[in-house]
């Protein structure tokens, strides 16, 4: 670092203060968004960063302001330090407050008075709770404290006043219900996450003889046996954990048995109804057959993992705009979910067709469904974002409540960028059933790398333009959808004659 900017980063340091009468002017989201933005470059042991930070401003700043003021009132708080004595610094700090009560009292304020103040963030637009989740260790509470002063040195250099209120910690639990802060999450996950494994091998038993059946032409039993497990996952959670009281380990074994129930059943369905299953149960065994399952398997898992891998690293920069950003893109993904879900099992359901016909080399009828198939799909797409687009903030108040416009603005912009253009996603699912369907998982995983990487690396490099912003983390999704297609066409014209030919 030359000597100038280091000269300002010093004159910076030395010039933030600790206000305590704040306009009442709220900053924007994108302004608190980028405050928090600069404060996760803060330094962490180990790089853990425990830290949480929920933005309060508006109304729900006010509301919390009163539960805040209640509980102090009431006497609902707790001490600061209980069960601790810190004798050294204690004293300092009655020190300190001796010397500041006649300030106090010439202002008109009593000590009392003065805390109830503080816990009122000094009437200031907005507030910033830093908390973390489970029990803090010494490395932990360090990161908290390097990433408060981290989060007070980015507001100043936006331009923000700011003050660390250690006295909200009285009123700890009022926070904590009116946030709705899980207090122990991290044991009730551990539970739930032990069950749950448990049923990974009747997912396997499902998944194996739905797809057989489907192969077979019959999509209609894997589909009963999913209503049936969901219907009794629903049934099994009332049962276990509102009579039964068994909690989040009710809601798990509830799932498990759910999934057992789908899994053997199909399974037993499967070897009953379908001779050619018991059968195949008295056939040699393979090693070639076994060998070319294992590398579609494999290029599938590499598949997965690179669009769960892309997703991770879009969701942490969408995380580093803060929390506003964070839960308008979590309600908006889940109405992407239900949008093109639909499209997503017609990609499906086109494979098996396109698997079908060309293990029975059925090549014109190939051609057909491909056309037909795509513009189903186009057709269908189209129509969802239209939808979308005229109801997005209808839509984003299902799962946000209405006072919350900051995060609902985010949401629709979200929605009328991306889901504008669900087309592209949706000639990105057949083009990923075709190509498994005719034995080139390959193709998949291109189209696949294609598309994420092409939105990992736009998200990064169009949000650090500040004219630009999380609107680029938007833009970077339907572009990497068309640039996929826009490969997988290509691919398809090139080899459209020995893509359909039997090896």
């Amino acid at each position: 670092m030359n000597d100038e900017k280091s000269t300002e980063l010093l004159a910076g340091i030395a010039a933030r203060r600790s206000c305590r009468a704040f306009e009442n002017t709220p900053p924007g989201p994108e302004l608190l968004a980028s405050v928090l933005k600069y404060a996760t470059f803060s330094p962490s042991a180990k790089n853990a960063q425990p830290w949480e930070a929920y933005v309060v401003a508006g109304e729900r700043l006010d509301a919390l302001r009163a539960k805040m003021d209640e509980a102090f009132r009431q006497g609902r708080g707790v001490p600061m330090h209980a069960g601790r004595e810190m004798p050294a610094w204690q004293a300092r700090a009655r020190e300190l407050s001796g010397a500041l009560a006649p300030v106090l009292e010439r202002q008109g304020w009593e000590p009392k008075s003065f805390i109830g103040r503080c816990l009122r963030f000094f009437d200031a637009p907005a507030a910033a709770i830093v908390c973390m989740d489970g029990e803090p260790s010494p490395l932990h509470l360090l990161d908290i404290g390097m990433f408060t002063q981290t989060l007070c040195l980015s507001a100043a250099g936006h331009g923000l006043a700011s003050c660390i209120i250690a006295y909200t910690l009285i009123v700890e639990p009022a926070i904590r219900e009116f946030l709705r802060l899980p207090a122990e999450i991290a044991p009730l996950m551990r539970t739930y996450l032990k069950i749950v494994f448990a049923g990974l091998a009747a997912i396997f038993l499902y998944n194996y003889f739905a797809s057989l059946l489907r192969a077979l032409g019959n999509s209609m039993v894997p589909l009963l046996f999913l209503a049936l497990s969901a219907g009794l996952n629903i049934a099994l959670d009332l049962w276990f954990v509102c009579r039964l009281g068994r909690g989040v380990g009710g809601a798990a074994e509830a799932t498990v048995i759910a999934q057992y129930v789908s899994g053997v059943g199909i399974s037993v369905y499967t070897w009953v109804r379908f001779p050619l299953v018991r059968q195949a149960a008295h056939s040699k065994f393979k090693a070639n057959r076994m060998k070319e399952i294992a590398g579609f398997s494999a290029l599938t898992c590499i598949q997965q993992s690179i669009m769960n891998l892309g997703i991770l690293a879009v969701q942490g920069l969408v995380n580093s705009f803060g929390t506003v950003v964070m839960a308008a893109f979590a309600a908006a993904v889940k109405i992407d979910a239900f949008a093109y879900l639909p499209v997503q099992d017609f990609g499906n359901a086109f494979s098996i067709f396109i698997a079908q016909n060309y293990g029975a080399q059925k090549t014109d009828r190939i051609h057909k469904g491909i056309r037909g198939a795509f513009a189903a799909a186009i057709g269908f797409s189209i129509a969802v974002s239209a939808l979308v687009f005229v109801f997005a903030a209808l839509l984003m108040r299902i799962f946000i409540a209405g006072s919350e416009t900051a995060v609902i603005t985010e949401g629709v912009r979200y929605l009328r960028i991306e889901g504008a253009f669900y087309a592209g996603i949706g000639c990105l699912f057949l083009f990923y059933g075709l190509y498994r369907a005719v034995g080139r998982p390959g193709m998949s995983v291109v189209l696949t790398v294609v598309s994420l990487g092409t939105r990992v690396v736009l998200a990064y490099a169009l949000s650090a333009i500040p004219a630009i912003g999380v609107t680029g983390i938007w833009w970077s999704v339907p572009i990497g959808w068309f640039l996929a297609d826009a490969v997988g066409g290509v691919y398809y014209w090139m080899k459209k004659k020995a893509l359909f030919e039997m090896k």
